[in-house]
């Protein structure tokens, strides 16, 4: 498939899955849509520029494309176009799918973990090993049952029993997450998605495995390069609230690394 092919789509149904998460379904009006795998992702052309986002439908022939956006205030202004914009019958411009998440489907179990809107592409990825038959089981995290987007669609899955869902304001939610990762039989390839301090937890969890068992799945800005020509600054992560000084000749995104 060409990765630079667009695709001129209409929104043909919106969907609210939490106070924050709405789902679009976007359609072709002139043929099919390309065919896709689960895990995949497109990029949507919004007013302030293509964002990914994960399609967490299967493929179906003449079917559309179903993506959940989470409205994020602080964000860098897409996914709030989405939300502010996108009604029923809007025109916009999509690439064409690309998947760097795929199921690897030699795997002896598959354990899905999904933190906050790191669900989406999981979803896709759940209902594909439902139907294949595999053994798997879906993990998911959100702050509280109100934000935990599509809880009833995956308790009425038929497959329901190998979903687990973990609240942080409900204790006997929680979960020992490296316990649960340790407890997954040999040969489990682990897929993760998720913000990004959910991402080094897993990554933490599972470092006993082999690293080509376990897949991740992330969509951050670039941070930017050293801003204002400084030689050495100091920047501050508003999420975990830690400060990382970046030296002379290092660029954000270096330094940022450099601290895991």
């Amino acid at each position: 498939m060409n990765q630079n092919l667009l695709l001129d789509v209409v929104v043909s149904a919106v969907s609210r899955e939490t106070d924050e998460v709405s789902c679009f379904e976007l359609s072709r009006t002139d043929g099919p849509l390309p065919p896709f795998e689960a895990g995949a992702h497109i990029d949507v052309h919004t007013a302030v520029g293509p964002r990914q986002y994960s399609l967490c439908n299967l493929h179906e022939a003449n079917g559309p494309y179903v993506v959940g956006v989470k409205r994020e205030a602080g964000g860098r202004g897409g996914s709030r176009w989405m939300h502010d914009t996108l009604k029923v019958g809007a025109r916009l411009v999509i690439g064409a799918p690309r998947n760097n998440f795929r199921l690897v489907s030699e795997a002896v179990h598959h354990c899905l973990l999904a933190g906050g809107i790191g669900i989406t592409p999981l979803v896709a990825m759940a209902h594909e090993l439902g139907r294949r038959g595999h053994s798997f089981n879906l993990v998911c995290f959100a702050r509280s049952r109100a934000h935990a987007a599509f809880r009833g669609r995956l308790q009425a899955a038929p497959w329901a029993a190998q979903v687990r869902f973990h609240f942080d304001d409900t204790p006997s939610h929680q979960v020992d997450l490296s316990a649960f990762c340790a407890h997954q039989p040999e040969g489990t390839h682990f897929y993760v998605c998720g913000p990004a301090g959910f991402m080094a937890a897993t990554r933490q969890a599972t470092s006993q495995c082999p690293g080509a068992q376990l897949h991740e799945e992330r969509f951050a800005a670039e941070p930017a390069a050293n801003p204002k020509g400084l030689d050495r600054y100091t920047v501050a992560l508003a999420r975990s609230g830690r400060s990382v000084r970046v030296e002379a000749g290092q660029t954000l995104l270096q330094a940022l690394r450099g601290r895991g």
